[in-house]
């Protein structure tokens, strides 16, 4: 991969978390194929069970 694109998502990533912007973060995680982020983020996630049962539901909309 181009370490200019990988500069730029992880870029996005700390936005996302800094801003605390979970959903974006949990989605770009998951399409970017990131679990070490996508596990992050549902960790500082103040209702991680909601965001981990939204993710669920995406996760498998999108591999059917």
């Amino acid at each position: 991969m181009d370490p200019r694109l990988e500069a730029i998502v992880n870029r996005m990533f700390q936005r996302c978390l800094g801003d605390g912007q979970y959903r974006q973060a949990l989605g770009l995680a998951l399409e970017t194929r990131r679990m070490d982020i996508f596990e992050k983020a549902i960790k500082e996630s103040v209702s991680s069970s909601v965001a981990l049962g939204y993710h669920v539901n995406v996760a498998w909309s999108v591999t059917l």
